[in-house]
């Protein structure tokens, strides 16, 4: 059954469709009362990030930000209120959720990509991890049956950016297929400001899905905060120009 929840940032209200008696309500909840991704939590650094968005924003150029792990759009809602004059890009490899993403970001600059994000372009499956709808992650194959695209972060910033956008964000809750994600193609990291993570050693003890990551990151100049009381790691750049 379908059911709806206002959520609210500020002045903005929105309704968000969700499956009742699934891990759909948890989601929002966690977006929007647990603060899963609110930079005003972080113990230092808030401030500098906000001066660099300030900055951009008197040259009128937008902050983009990459969504990748989308599921019903809940932090795509919460990025479009916190952050109302972001792109965003979306990616939910679902189609279930995808559908709901769709439906809950519908009017918003939201560009919605039913795939999964990857190291590198080809296809992937949906994986059932038998933790609800919010637990599905992805694998890359070659065979020739019919799956979802694959899109890199690097493909995204390219299609995206311009001379009046500019990227700011990458969030990343993928269910493990971080492991991936972080094996090649990583340049984009060295261009974003912020990057939001889960990770997901605890959904796949002893498979190091997180060791690709932290591989990445030991080369870039960057500080590691946890935000308060949720699970997300932050990574942010100590150059904000």
């Amino acid at each position: 059954m379908i059911a709806t929840e206002t959520v609210s940032w500020g002045q903005f209200r929105r309704e968000i469709s969700f499956r009742s008696s699934s891990t759909d309500a948890g989601v929002i909840g966690d977006v929007f009362r647990r603060g899963a991704y609110n930079l005003r939590d972080l113990r230092s650094r808030g401030d500098e990030i906000n001066a660099m968005l300030k900055r951009h924003a008197l040259l009128e150029e937008r902050p983009l930000i990459v969504d990748a792990g989308g599921n019903i759009g809940a932090a795509a809602v919460y990025f479009a209120m916190v952050y109302p004059i972001a792109r965003i890009v979306s990616i939910e490899p679902d189609p279930r959720n995808f559908e709901l993403l769709v439906k809950n970001t519908e009017g918003l600059d939201v560009r919605c990509l039913n795939g999964a994000v990857s190291s590198q372009p080809g296809a992937a499956r949906v994986i059932d991890t038998g933790l609800g709808y919010s637990g599905l992650r992805t694998e890359r194959f070659s065979g020739q049956e019919p799956g979802i695209p694959c899109y890199t972060v690097n493909q995204i910033l390219m299609e995206e950016s311009s001379n009046k956008i500019w990227p700011f964000l990458v969030k990343i809750d993928i269910e493990g297929s971080e492991g991936d994600l972080f094996q090649g193609n990583t340049e984009w990291v060295a261009q974003t400001p912020v990057i939001l993570i889960e990770l997901h050693d605890w959904l796949l003890p002893k498979a190091g899905t997180a060791r690709p990551f932290f591989r990445c990151m030991a080369d870039q100049d960057r500080d590691f905060q946890c935000l308060s009381h949720n699970e997300n790691y932050v990574s942010i750049r100590n150059e904000l120009e």
